[in-house]
């Protein structure tokens, strides 16, 4: 057993590595919409550190610029949709208001992450300034 454990962590470090080597800014949020994770470039993107991050609601670590909010009270929560499987988002280009105040215009897609068939248990964010 203790093998086995030393093997899952082991996967466990070397996926982290993956993820926070990627040049694009990641959020995971779990299926309340809660930050689990984030990568250095989502910390520089947004201007929050990874520790303030984890554990927030999405939309206090990437803010939508209030002009960037779709109007009429739709999509309120944008990562709503995506949770409930209703939909994915794909090269959504938004403005965002980093920490300190300032906006960053960003392109980001969001996709369900399915443990099993119809199971969600959260979303993963990735994002990028627009080339």
């Amino acid at each position: 057993q203790h093998e086995l454990e030393c093997r899952l962590w082991e996967r466990e470090r070397w996926m982290e590595a993956v993820l926070s080597s990627m040049g694009d800014a990641v959020i995971a949020v779990d299926a309340l919409g809660t930050v689990q994770w984030v990568n250095p470039r989502a910390e520089e993107l947004t201007g929050m550190p990874a520790a303030e991050s984890y554990g927030q609601p999405f939309e206090s670590v990437l803010r939508l610029a209030e002009t960037e909010r779709p109007a009429g009270g739709e999509d309120e929560r944008l990562i709503d949709q995506v949770l409930i499987g209703q939909k994915s988002i794909v090269n959504l280009v938004a403005a965002i208001e980093r920490a300190d105040g300032t906006r960053q215009n960003v392109e980001l897609s969001a996709s369900a992450i399915e443990v099993g068939q119809n199971m969600i248990s959260g979303a993963v964010v990735v994002f990028r300034r627009p080339a």
